[in-house]
């Protein structure tokens, strides 16, 4: 935060939202916490404030240690910041894995759905983004078997009667998906 000195004695609402966030940082940072839960550091923040924020967290955790649950809806945050990614929907975790592998080869197909869903430079201008159908479930209320299957365009029989399981592969890469786990020949380890 420049001019330090003269920012002492100043109130929050004249600081700037980047430089509330720096605020919060420091002082989650102040006890030399083993974890540091960043729910949302970047909402409401234009690109660039994002983008110092998102490097003084980085910078901040790699000169302590401190690891760092990022809880955000900006893929392009999470992409940029994480190593391990777990993607949740109605409450539950429903992929987790190294964050590249996840992108790259995602399993469930509400995360599929996310990826498609984002803009890309690359995409051609004539085609639309492909939006997921549908609307997410009332958590207090939740479908049986599994919560995404209302929206979900390769959901059996079996997804509206079971809560799909968090499996692991081979890997340490996990699916709740009936389906997906199915044909990659992921099965449920007994207990």
């Amino acid at each position: 935060i420049s001019d330090a000195s003269s920012r002492l004695n100043q109130y929050p609402h004249q600081f700037s939202g980047g430089m509330r966030q720096r605020v919060m940082i420091a002082l989650a940072l102040s006890c030399d916490p083993p974890l540091l839960i960043a729910d949302e550091p970047t909402t409401a923040l234009d690109v660039t404030i994002q983008s110092q924020i998102l490097t003084v967290l980085r910078k901040l955790t790699q000169d302590t240690g401190t690891a760092v649950m990022l809880i955000t809806h900006d893929l392009g945050v999470v992409a940029r910041m994480a190593d391990q990614v777990n993607v949740m929907y109605a409450g539950k975790i429903v992929e987790k894995g190294c964050c590249r592998e996840v992108f790259a080869q995602s399993r469930h197909p509400y995360t599929r759905g996310l990826l498609a869903s984002v803009p890309r430079i690359s995409r051609d201008l004539t085609q639309r983004l492909s939006p997921i159908e549908g609307t997410p479930p009332d958590t207090a209320r939740l479908p049986p078997g599994c919560a995404f299957r209302p929206r979900c365009s390769l959901a059996v029989n079996r997804c509206g009667v079971e809560v799909p399981p968090l499996v692991p592969d081979r890997s340490p890469r996990a699916a709740a998906c009936w389906v997906t786990n199915e044909s990659l020949g992921v099965h449920e380890v007994p207990q």
